[in-house]
């Protein structure tokens, strides 16, 4: 599943005001996937009683305990639906993590942009709120002029703002070249980037390994061209997916067991970025495993970053982790999601 995308121009969002309107009123719509995470961590999740909240003078494990096991099946019933049984199905079968998480956003980004836009219409949000998006407004946004006045065909896959491609989604720039031609370029956003770490055994090999440039043959009338892929902006919280699935000679499905490396801050490096694109440091915030040793079965858990250190979380058992712990792996459990938040330009100058 990728990330939806409308190609129709739609007005971006001013104020986070506007935003909390909008929130409002897909709370009370029970069609929406957004209503049913939003009943979940307000009603089941998020306790208003201050007994209960973290305190890390104590224990965690016993005042997690506390907490009524988390049913979190209205939010997979509802997935169910709007994937028509793709992701969810009630069979109890394995559906890859990834592949729910960019399914999860996308939906959340586009019921957002629906109930903005049928908002306006009824002027329940008014012209003040909103400012029209002007970006790449071109006449008819398909040429660009590059050194020595070389057309460059463009092409944009425009998506409307939300809160959740604000901050979670990034873009990519792919370039074809074909020699005595124009180039052709992709804008395309995403959710989850995909980093292929397939012979590699570390995070900053596999980013270059999924960049590297390609020859694509007998592309255009029996002649090659040149593929080369970049970032054109970073998001705030930045996912990562390392593709351990693969299908082998037979078009089987098959797991990739090697253990790759990732560290606690991380930047990409210069040559994967377009040069406007503005680079950030960013720091592991979370990581979600994959427990077996092939593709079509296993097991998923995490560990995430909070005020009193990593917590692992395995079904209904939350308990503390050495930091040591998560940057490790084994023949039966492998990183295969890594969240990075973007560190304030503020302290990274400090």
């Amino acid at each position: 599943t990728t990330a939806t995308a409308t190609t129709t121009s739609s007005p971006s969002l001013r104020h986070t005001e506007a935003e909390d309107v909008v929130c409002a009123h897909l709370s009370g719509k029970n069609t929406t996937l957004f209503a049913s995470l939003f009943e979940l961590l307000t009603t089941k999740f998020l306790s208003r009683d201050e007994s209960l909240q973290l305190d890390p003078r104590r224990d965690v494990d016993r005042l997690l305990r506390k907490r009524a096991f988390l049913d979190i099946r209205s939010v997979y019933e509802k997935v169910g639906k709007l994937s028509r049984g793709d992701l969810y199905d009630g069979s109890g079968v394995q559906h890859d993590a990834e592949e729910l998480l960019t399914f999860t956003l996308a939906t959340l980004h586009d019921e957002f942009v629906e109930e903005c836009n049928r908002l306006i219409k009824s002027k329940a949000l008014s012209e003040q709120d909103l400012i029209e998006d002007t970006e790449d407004d071109d006449d008819d946004g398909w040429h660009e002029i590059g050194k020595g006045q070389q057309a460059t065909q463009l092409k944009k896959i425009e998506t409307s703002s939300s809160p959740f491609s604000k901050r979670m989604q990034g873009q990519f720039r792919s370039t074809l070249t074909l020699k005595g031609k124009t180039k052709s370029i992709l804008r395309q956003p995403f959710f989850t980037l995909q980093v292929d770490i397939m012979g590699v055994g570390n995070l900053f090999d596999a980013l270059k390994n999924t960049f590297v440039e390609e020859t694509i043959k007998d592309y255009h009338e029996g002649k090659s061209v040149q593929k080369s892929l970049q970032v054109e902006r970073l998001p705030d919280l930045l996912l990562i997916q390392l593709k351990r699935f693969r299908y082998d000679e037979y078009y089987q499905s098959t797991k990739l067991l090697h253990h790759v490396d990732f560290t606690e801050n991380m930047a990409f490096s210069d040559d994967l970025l377009v040069p406007s694109c503005v680079n950030r440091q960013y720091k592991l915030i979370g990581v979600v495993y994959h427990l077996g040793v092939n593709a079509s079965h296993g097991h998923y858990t995490c560990a995430t970053r909070s005020s009193i250190g990593w917590l692992y979380f395995n079904d209904r058992k939350v308990s503390r982790v050495d930091r040591s712990e998560v940057f490790s792996s084994s023949k039966h459990k492998q990183a295969y999601i890594l969240a990075y938040s973007a560190i304030p330009q503020k302290y990274n100058d400090e």
